[in-house]
Protein backbone atom coordinates (compact mmCIF):
# COMPACT_ATOMS: atom_id res chain seq x y z
CA UNK A 1 0.00 0.00 0.00
CA UNK A 2 1.27 3.39 -0.74
CA UNK A 3 0.98 6.41 1.89
CA UNK A 4 -0.51 9.33 -0.62
CA UNK A 5 1.60 12.84 0.05
CA UNK A 6 -0.33 14.14 2.59
CA UNK A 7 0.29 11.35 5.13
CA UNK A 8 -2.99 9.07 4.41
CA UNK A 9 -3.82 5.80 3.73
CA UNK A 10 -5.44 4.58 0.27
CA UNK A 11 -9.41 3.66 0.83
CA UNK A 12 -9.65 0.42 -0.22
CA UNK A 13 -13.02 0.02 -2.32
CA UNK A 14 -14.63 -2.17 -0.12
CA UNK A 15 -14.98 1.24 2.06
CA UNK A 16 -16.45 2.86 -0.99
CA UNK A 17 -19.61 4.11 -0.94
CA UNK A 18 -21.73 4.61 -4.73
CA UNK A 19 -23.17 7.17 -4.99
CA UNK A 20 -25.00 7.56 -8.36
CA UNK A 21 -27.12 10.67 -10.70
CA UNK A 22 -28.24 10.97 -13.48
CA UNK A 23 -25.46 11.41 -15.39
CA UNK A 24 -22.31 10.06 -13.80
CA UNK A 25 -21.29 7.34 -11.03
CA UNK A 26 -18.68 8.32 -8.54
CA UNK A 27 -17.27 6.76 -5.81
CA UNK A 28 -16.30 8.50 -2.54
CA UNK A 29 -14.94 7.35 1.03
CA UNK A 30 -17.78 6.23 3.67
CA UNK A 31 -18.15 8.35 6.41
CA UNK A 32 -15.98 7.10 9.39
CA UNK A 33 -15.34 8.16 12.77
CA UNK A 34 -11.80 8.34 12.68
CA UNK A 35 -9.11 10.84 10.82
CA UNK A 36 -7.35 10.39 7.61
CA UNK A 37 -10.36 10.32 5.69
CA UNK A 38 -12.06 6.98 4.83
CA UNK A 39 -10.08 4.65 6.89
CA UNK A 40 -12.14 2.93 9.72
CA UNK A 41 -10.61 2.62 12.92
CA UNK A 42 -11.49 0.67 15.69
CA UNK A 43 -13.07 2.42 18.73
CA UNK A 44 -12.16 2.20 21.74
CA UNK A 45 -15.00 0.45 23.32
CA UNK A 46 -14.12 -2.70 21.06
CA UNK A 47 -10.76 -2.44 22.91
CA UNK A 48 -12.69 -2.82 26.13
CA UNK A 49 -15.18 -5.13 25.01
CA UNK A 50 -12.45 -7.60 24.48
CA UNK A 51 -11.26 -7.46 27.81
CA UNK A 52 -14.58 -7.76 29.27
CA UNK A 53 -15.06 -10.63 27.54
CA UNK A 54 -11.42 -11.86 28.48
CA UNK A 55 -12.33 -11.32 32.02
CA UNK A 56 -15.75 -12.70 31.73
CA UNK A 57 -14.18 -15.83 30.27
CA UNK A 58 -11.57 -16.38 32.87
CA UNK A 59 -14.10 -15.87 35.74
CA UNK A 60 -16.13 -18.60 33.76
CA UNK A 61 -13.08 -20.94 34.10
CA UNK A 62 -12.60 -20.22 37.58
CA UNK A 63 -16.27 -20.76 39.13
CA UNK A 64 -15.89 -24.36 36.83
CA UNK A 65 -13.16 -25.22 38.45
CA UNK A 66 -14.52 -24.61 42.13
CA UNK A 67 -17.88 -26.49 41.07
CA UNK A 68 -15.93 -29.64 40.04
CA UNK A 69 -13.52 -29.47 43.08
CA UNK A 70 -17.03 -29.18 45.14
CA UNK A 71 -18.09 -32.01 43.34
CA UNK A 72 -15.29 -34.39 43.41
CA UNK A 73 -14.95 -33.90 46.94
CA UNK A 74 -18.49 -34.55 47.81
CA UNK A 75 -18.83 -37.50 45.24
CA UNK A 76 -20.94 -40.27 47.01
CA UNK A 77 -18.13 -42.74 46.98
CA UNK A 78 -15.42 -40.52 48.64
CA UNK A 79 -17.54 -39.32 51.48
CA UNK A 80 -18.37 -43.19 52.02
CA UNK A 81 -14.20 -43.36 52.39
CA UNK A 82 -14.45 -40.64 54.64
CA UNK A 83 -17.26 -42.01 56.79
CA UNK A 84 -15.34 -45.41 57.33
CA UNK A 85 -11.97 -43.67 57.79
CA UNK A 86 -14.32 -41.28 60.46
CA UNK A 87 -15.34 -44.16 61.95
CA UNK A 88 -12.20 -46.35 62.74
CA UNK A 89 -10.45 -43.12 63.85
CA UNK A 90 -13.48 -41.91 66.44
CA UNK A 91 -12.70 -45.78 67.97
CA UNK A 92 -9.03 -45.21 68.44
CA UNK A 93 -9.72 -41.96 70.40
CA UNK A 94 -9.48 -43.17 73.86
CA UNK A 95 -11.56 -42.21 76.82
CA UNK A 96 -14.87 -42.53 74.84
CA UNK A 97 -17.94 -44.65 75.07
CA UNK A 98 -19.51 -46.44 72.29
CA UNK A 99 -22.39 -44.11 72.49
CA UNK A 100 -20.43 -41.41 72.69
CA UNK A 101 -18.76 -42.27 69.64
CA UNK A 102 -22.01 -43.47 67.07
CA UNK A 103 -23.28 -39.64 68.53
CA UNK A 104 -20.21 -37.88 67.12
CA UNK A 105 -20.01 -40.29 64.20
CA UNK A 106 -24.09 -39.03 63.19
CA UNK A 107 -23.38 -35.74 63.83
CA UNK A 108 -20.39 -35.54 61.85
CA UNK A 109 -21.88 -37.27 58.68
CA UNK A 110 -24.49 -35.15 58.52
CA UNK A 111 -22.25 -32.45 57.80
CA UNK A 112 -19.44 -34.16 55.39
CA UNK A 113 -17.53 -31.10 54.62
CA UNK A 114 -16.14 -31.38 58.58
CA UNK A 115 -14.75 -34.72 58.22
CA UNK A 116 -11.81 -33.96 56.05
CA UNK A 117 -10.77 -31.49 58.94
CA UNK A 118 -11.47 -33.29 61.79
CA UNK A 119 -9.37 -36.21 60.48
CA UNK A 120 -6.31 -33.97 59.68
CA UNK A 121 -6.06 -33.07 63.38
CA UNK A 122 -3.67 -34.66 65.75
CA UNK A 123 -5.24 -37.38 68.17
CA UNK A 124 -5.16 -34.87 71.21
CA UNK A 125 -6.86 -31.96 69.05
CA UNK A 126 -9.58 -34.66 67.84
CA UNK A 127 -10.12 -35.78 71.41
CA UNK A 128 -10.77 -31.77 73.02
CA UNK A 129 -13.21 -31.37 69.62
CA UNK A 130 -15.11 -34.31 70.47
CA UNK A 131 -15.45 -33.18 73.83
CA UNK A 132 -16.30 -29.21 72.61
CA UNK A 133 -19.07 -30.73 70.74
CA UNK A 134 -20.05 -33.11 73.20
CA UNK A 135 -20.63 -30.02 75.62
CA UNK A 136 -22.71 -28.32 72.83
CA UNK A 137 -24.71 -30.86 72.22
CA UNK A 138 -26.12 -31.11 75.74
CA UNK A 139 -26.59 -27.66 75.76
CA UNK A 140 -28.54 -28.04 72.76
CA UNK A 141 -30.31 -30.63 73.97
CA UNK A 142 -31.10 -28.34 77.16
CA UNK A 143 -32.67 -25.50 75.10
CA UNK A 144 -34.87 -28.02 73.21
CA UNK A 145 -36.05 -29.22 76.45
CA UNK A 146 -36.58 -26.00 77.67
CA UNK A 147 -38.56 -24.74 75.16
CA UNK A 148 -40.67 -27.70 74.86
CA UNK A 149 -41.77 -27.08 78.36
CA UNK A 150 -42.51 -23.50 77.75
CA UNK A 151 -44.65 -24.37 74.98
CA UNK A 152 -46.20 -27.01 77.06
CA UNK A 153 -47.24 -24.48 79.81
CA UNK A 154 -48.12 -21.79 77.47
CA UNK A 155 -50.41 -24.32 75.74
CA UNK A 156 -52.05 -25.42 79.13
CA UNK A 157 -53.13 -21.90 79.19
CA UNK A 158 -55.06 -22.16 76.05
CA UNK A 159 -58.58 -23.26 75.16
CA UNK A 160 -58.95 -27.16 73.98
CA UNK A 161 -59.10 -26.02 70.59
CA UNK A 162 -56.02 -23.97 70.91
CA UNK A 163 -54.09 -27.01 72.33
CA UNK A 164 -54.87 -28.73 69.78
CA UNK A 165 -53.91 -26.37 67.07
CA UNK A 166 -50.16 -26.13 68.67
CA UNK A 167 -50.03 -29.96 69.03
CA UNK A 168 -50.53 -29.93 65.60
CA UNK A 169 -47.51 -27.30 64.81
CA UNK A 170 -45.11 -29.32 66.93
CA UNK A 171 -41.93 -30.34 65.14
Amino acid sequence: MDIGADGSMPTEWSDMQVMEDSTTTTKKPLPSSGKGGGIKRKSKTSGIDQEIRECISLMADSVNEVANAIKSSTSPQRIRNMCTELMFELKSIPGFSEEEVDTIYDNLSKNPTLIPSFLSKPADSKARWIKKLQMHLRQEKSMRLMLERAIGRASSTLSPGHRHFTTQINI
